[in-house]
């Protein structure tokens, strides 16, 4: 169900979590807060 889904992580132990229960995480903000979460986000989806 999650298959169009972006996972984005707001840092390490969140990405850790999401690979365990989820195999996988689109992206991880550089910048382990909410501004950092929004500019990869912004920069995820600008790319295609």
């Amino acid at each position: 169900m999650l298959d169009n889904v972006c996972l984005a992580s707001i840092g390490p132990q969140t990405s850790k979590t999401c690979h365990e229960l989820l195999d996988r995480v689109n992206l991880e903000a550089k910048e382990y807060t909410l501004e950092g979460l929004t500019k990869e986000l912004v920069q995820y989806f600008s790319r295609g």
